[in-house]
């Protein structure tokens, strides 16, 4: 059959927003669940159906909860019948840093791979999430990603910029990927009430009506096949959702239930037109509050720490010091959790946001500390029987070389006047600054011009 309207079956599930279904997040994974088991029962007892999500948040709380569904969730992975977008979460590509998305792909990607699932989902889907800011084809290709859903903002905000529905969405670089902008809740349809008050095919027809004016609205002068997406926020499949899509079928429209990557294989060999630049520079920026800056704030400052800490526990790994694997690994999931689009938006309540941001704190404080243990680790390790005086080790964790000021607290005798000298001999520009006197001695704080090797270090001496 020549399919003319691909149907995703979708529901948009959000870490935060959803607080009607409870005081915190607690109750809403609870609610998570709920959906997860509407959607593997009709995987279960309807071989038409098929569940597209874009996070792993779900799938793996769902894991946790109820472990003897692993099996039955792998093999409806394998065969095609749940397609997930591998990011760990829904992010906002505005806000994100560029270290913590790729690590989001990967960590969702790894999830699935240690279920034993290889097949990823070449579709990065970005429902409910604004600002496509032109490096994002780039990055997206590099991660092996070949086709994106811009779900936000409005269809109609799009159409007014003069971006089609379907399109091809060149990068900074030149990077391309294969775009289609419809929005999950546009084709949304509710089987309950209609069919509560009338007769199957009464219903039914109703609402293949509604859906046909949705594909004519949508896909005005364009050629198929078309995509739609049926759900919406935390959408409950109904158990006959499969039977209505059977039903449009025996009307005589040519419609099969769906993945994303299904429909975007064939979208490769239209002729499209060519996207360039931002496709949506502004839409929802404004209506955050000062709750998300809060957030970002403390993801940024976490995700810096959490980079450093690599950095240097791996260094000094080589040389015998223990890497702490998994305490790394949990930190960076937490931080791919926290740039879900609601929570890095700010969009949760009172009680979640004070407990994320101490998660936050934490990892930071953790890493700084960490940082502490290894730096000391690798000092201890490096040869410093040429100094005279104080031996001062100053490492450099960027990829480039570092010229800058460097500090230190030190106790010292009163006559002492110190200088700072390189491996060379020579003088190194100096401050010296007392503090406070302790006795005959004083606390004094050094400042001085450091030039250290891109991720490296170098050892001065203070006498």
């Amino acid at each position: 059959m020549d399919i003319k309207v691909y149907v995703v079956l979708y529901s948009h599930i959000d870490v935060g927003w959803g607080y009607y279904w409870g005081p915190s997040l607690e109750y809403i994974e609870r609610q998570n669940n709920v959906i997860a088991f509407s959607a593997l029962n009709l995987i279960k007892n309807d071989p038409d159906f098929k569940w597209t999500v874009d996070n792993v948040y779900v799938i793996r709380r769902l894991l946790r909860d109820f472990p003897a569904l692993q099996d039955f969730i792998i093999s409806a992975l394998k065969e095609s019948r749940i397609e997930v977008s591998p990011p760990a979460v829904a992010i906002s590509p505005l806000y994100i840093d560029g270290e913590s998305l790729i690590r989001n792909v990967l960590l969702g990607r790894e999830f699935y791979e240690k279920l034993g699932v290889k097949k990823h989902s070449p579709v990065f889907i970005a429902f409910d999430v604004t600002c496509h800011h032109p490096q994002l084809p780039q990055v997206l290709r590099k991660l092996g990603f070949e086709c994106y859903v811009p779900g936000r903002p409005d269809m109609k905000a799009y159409k007014l910029k003069g971006v089609p529905i379907e399109f091809i969405w060149e990068g900074l670089d030149g990077s391309r990927v294969l775009c289609n902008r419809v929005s999950y809740g546009w084709a949304y349809v509710e089987l309950k009430e209609p069919l509560s008050v009338k007769t199957w095919s009464e219903g039914a027809g109703g609402i293949i009506q509604h859906l046909e004016k949705k594909v004519a609205d949508i896909y005005e002068e364009v050629e198929p096949p078309y995509i739609i997406y049926i759900g919406r926020d935390w959408h409950e499949f109904h158990p006959a959702i499969c039977e209505l899509i059977r039903y449009w079928r025996s009307k005589g429209r040519k419609v099969v239930i769906a993945t994303p990557s299904e429909y975007f294989k064939h979208l490769s060999k239209k002729k499209l037109k060519v996207v360039k630049g931002d496709l949506d520079p502004v839409s929802w920026a404004a209506i955050y509050g000062v709750g998300g800056d809060i957030v970002r704030y403390n993801i940024i400052k976490a995700v810096n720490a959490l980079l450093n800490c690599e950095k240097t526990c791996t260094i000094a790994s080589l040389y015998g010091r223990k890497y702490p694997y998994r305490k790394i690994k949990k930190a960076w999931y937490h931080i791919a959790i926290s740039w879900h689009h609601d929570m890095s938006h700010g969009y949760v309540s009172q009680i979640d946001c004070e407990k994320w941001i101490k998660i936050l704190k934490n990892i930071r404080f953790w890493a700084l500390s960490e940082i502490k243990h290894a730096v000391n680790y690798l000092a201890s390790k490096i040869n410093t029987v040429w100094t005279k005086g104080t031996p001062l080790v100053v490492f450099n964790t960027l990829p480039w070389r570092r010229v800058d000021k460097a500090s230190l607290k030190i106790v010292l005798p009163e006559d002492l006047v110190p200088r700072v000298y390189d491996y060379k001999g020579n003088t190194v520009s100096c401050q010296v600054k007392v503090l406070r006197k302790i006795g005959d001695k004083r606390l004094v704080k050094v400042e001085f011009i450091a030039e250290v090797p891109e991720l490296g270090y170098r050892v001065y001496d203070l006498r």
